[in-house]
């Protein structure tokens, strides 16, 4: 078919209708449309990367401090936050879709290998090729996991061929679903309401409807087809549009290698595939469970560059080009600018002197930095003499019901905005500090590496919640379940008490897990489409 801004639908209904065409909405409905099925997939946005973004919802944040704007977490343009995103792809764990008792929720309604094996798939439609083998324990008892890489390319460049010449898709832009209409019964979708470029409203008919518009979006369509049907569709689901979760990210250690030469391993590296990877320290499902913490990932980002001590000539030379005015946010690097406002005149000999001692190595280091940063856009990180790097976390957040967004009731109540209530909880400030003591122990006593944390035990803590920011991964607020009364979606992520509703976004992962969730969420969503398309 083709990508149009009109539709000429008078009396037609459409096989499936997907909302949505970030990775979620484009993945389902390719997978669907490889399997023969007819798709209409519906963006808000158009096609260009300049397009004016049409009307949203008024969305208030409740505390800003602790959930980014949604100008920075949201596109909505053809391939949604492809376009945007950081392309770092890591599986989640087998213990995240375990029950813990310590953690706030039930676990997943499916195991971990009804996702697995939807990976590989998943992997070539981000790009890149099969997954290099899972997580394995390491002889001081860690686990070493892997993120990957995906195309740089925004997803509906890399698939837009394929889109342009597809018989079975129609892709109609500048389309904003304003709200789902239920037939009289109550039980199906009959209809999505569309505002079209012209501002005209258009019905548009379908057998089944999957929304797949991002974490919050997703969830606003739901939310409102909740306050529209409450005899039929909210009663006994208090879950909708609680438990907003995300992660915890962070820096407030440095770890040192044993020798430098073993830190490599840590660093980005191309696989077989060509595949730029890095490896993540883990702590063991029994370390887990002893300590009861939550899932958390570590992985190597620089050293300090305002620390002469990494001993890199080519880190101390960025440092120094960073104290230039107007120099770091030509590389658009937040590192480097903030490396540039701090340090000491006293320092800049020793940077002097890192730079000259190895000349031809800096040198190597330069070239290496460039290729990484403008080619494969990675962060700085190459090898330092000293062994010495800063070590970044990605936690879990625990399952919280007071963390959460709702209708908003000022305006007009006939379009109602969105507020946004996401909280953190004392939990996952300690758990993330448990971990850091828990790796530091496991590094130690395999004289692998030795942790340093930057502020004094009585400030780490605090250090931790200064950095707790998210709103970029939206997750929990259709929570996927057996049990209609504690979760929105089933276990094939229909709506509950709807026959023709369903959900692809990681609005339904009833955990966050440690892994930022693209890659499962573009395996959940082919999951769905060769379900759906059985169901045809």
């Amino acid at each position: 078919m083709a990508i149009v801004e009109k539709l000429d639908s008078a009396g037609r209904i459409f096989d499936t209708c997907v909302i949505g065409s970030g990775p979620a909405g484009l993945a389902v409905a390719l997978s669907l449309e490889a399997n023969g099925c007819p798709v209409l997939l519906l963006e808000a946005g158009g096609d260009k990367r300049r397009s004016q973004p049409p009307p949203s919802p008024e969305i208030r944040i409740e505390d800003p401090s602790v959930h980014a704007p949604l100008a920075e977490t949201t596109r909505q343009r053809l391939g949604g936050t492809s376009s945007a995103w950081g392309t770092i792809c890591v599986p989640y764990d087998p213990i995240d879709f375990e029950h813990r008792d310590w953690v706030t929720s039930d676990g997943w309604p499916i195991p971990y290998d009804e996702v697995a094996r939807w990976y590989d798939e998943a992997g070539a439609f981000l790009g890149f090729g099969p997954e290099a083998g899972g997580p394995f324990v390491t002889d001081d008892g860690l686990v070493l996991g892997a993120g990957r890489l995906a195309n740089r390319a925004p997803l509906m460049v890399r698939h837009r061929d394929r889109i342009r010449h597809s018989r079975n898709l129609t892709v109609l832009t500048s389309s904003p679903v304003t709200d789902l209409q239920l037939a009289e019964n109550g039980e199906r979708v009959h209809a999505a309401r569309v505002r079209l470029r012209d501002g005209t409203v258009q019905e548009i008919a379908a057998r089944r409807f999957i929304i797949a518009g991002g974490g919050l979006r997703s969830t606003y369509l739901l939310l409102r087809l909740a306050r529209q049907w409450p005899q039929h569709f909210c009663a006994g689901r208090a879950p909708l549009g609680r438990y907003y979760m995300g992660h915890l990210t962070g820096e407030i250690a440095g770890i040192t290698f044993r020798s430098p030469q073993e830190a490599r391993d840590f660093l980005f590296q191309a696989d077989a595939y060509g595949v730029w990877t890095q490896k993540r320290f883990l702590l063991r499902d029994e370390c887990q469970r002893e300590t009861r913490t939550l899932n958390t990932a570590f992985m190597l980002r620089p050293p300090t560059l305002s620390d002469p001590g990494h001993g890199s000539g080519a880190l101390s030379l960025a440092y120094l080009a960073a104290r230039i005015p107007g120099v770091a946010p030509i590389a658009k690097s937040t590192r480097l600018t903030l490396a540039g406002q701090n340090g000491t005149r006293g320092a800049l000999h020793a940077h002097f002197a890192n730079a000259l001692r190895r000349p031809g190595a800096t040198a190597r280091e330069i070239g290496v930095m460039g290729a990484q940063s403008l080619k494969a856009r990675l962060p700085i990180l190459i090898p330092t003499p000293s062994g010495r790097y800063s070590l970044r976390f990605h936690a879990e957040q625990m399952p919280n019901a007071e963390s959460r967004v709702l209708l908003s009731d000022a305006g007009d109540p006939a379009d109602p905005g969105l507020d946004i209530r996401f909280r953190y909880r004392d939990e996952d400030f300690s758990s993330v500090l448990a971990t850091h003591h828990a790796l530091a122990a496991a590094l130690a006593a395999g004289g692998r590496a030795k942790l340093d944390f930057y502020q004094p035990p009585e400030e780490r803590i605090e250090a931790i919640r200064a950095q707790a920011l998210d709103g970029y991964h939206q997750i929990g607020t259709t929570r996927m379940g057996d049990n209609p009364r504690e979760s929105v979606v089933d276990r094939n992520c229909r709506v509950h008490g709807l026959d023709n509703l369903f959900m692809a976004s990681s609005s339904v992962f009833p955990t966050s897990g440690s892994a930022n969730p693209t890659f499962t969420i573009v395996a959940l969503a082919r999951r769905l489409g060769d379900h759906i398309a059985r169901l045809s």
